[in-house]
């Protein structure tokens, strides 16, 4: 179950990227509509969106992603060569699409919902992201150029911490996991996620650092010994 819960959290993120970007446009568009977030019933509300997706796609990925004995032999060899993996008696969680040249619906519809999730996400940000520029740029004359700079900043700086995860973590990892069931090659992303894994912190707060006028001047104060 530990492993099916790993992979539900990273569905269970890009939900919550949602609600951030739903928060950013309400601020530019429906400032009463923030006083939801300070709801009681609505935080439980996010909370259940967020815990309900988690369980199903940890469900999924019991049920739908199980690591069957010929699964297990046919990635063998690559895990016992490359990472001194046992496949045949390690906790895997494996998406065997394709087995005796035929289709194997389970995974296949496992990674449909992940599918849909990613994109059902994505398309909430690129609504949210689309509706944030137009309703600056339709306020210049009710705001002041001050509060329209703020706004902009807190955009920009939500959409680097958005991009940074996407390519790094849920792109990646979604490309392993979906690329095989079109019969292409993913051995080289295999090999790349971990790596991006790991630089993933570091990534999002080296672009903190980068936007924040007052987080690189003490970065470079710290660089320069003062």
């Amino acid at each position: 179950h530990a492993i099916c819960f790993f992979a539900a959290t990273f569905s269970m993120i890009i939900v919550v990227m949602d609600f951030n970007f739903l928060y950013r446009y309400w601020a530019v568009s429906n400032p009463h509509r923030l006083e939801l977030f300070s709801a009681k019933w609505f935080v439980l509300l996010l909370f259940a969106i967020v815990t309900v997706e988690g369980a199903v796609s940890h469900t999924i990925a019991y049920f739908l992603l199980e690591a069957t004995h010929d699964a297990r032999a046919a990635i063998a060899p690559v895990l016992r060569d490359k990472y001194g993996i046992d496949a045949m008696t390690r906790t895997l969680v494996v998406a065997d699409y394709w087995r005796d040249g035929h289709y194997n619906v389970r995974p296949m519809a496992g990674t449909t919902f992940y599918t849909a999730v990613l994109s059902a996400a994505l398309g909430l940000m690129i609504y949210c992201g689309v509706g944030i520029v137009q309703c600056l740029a339709a306020s210049a004359h009710r705001i002041s150029g001050r509060t329209k700079r703020l706004q902009y900043d807190l955009f920009r700086m939500l959409t680097v911490q958005t991009v940074v995860p996407l390519c790094s973590v849920h792109l990646a990892c979604a490309s392993v996991l979906m690329l095989p069931m079109l019969g292409l090659g993913q051995e080289f992303l295999s090999d790349i996620c971990p790596p991006l894994l790991t630089f993933f912190a570091p990534l999002d707060a080296l672009a903190v650092i980068l936007l924040m006028k007052d987080y690189r001047r003490a970065a470079a104060y710290m660089l320069t010994c003062g």
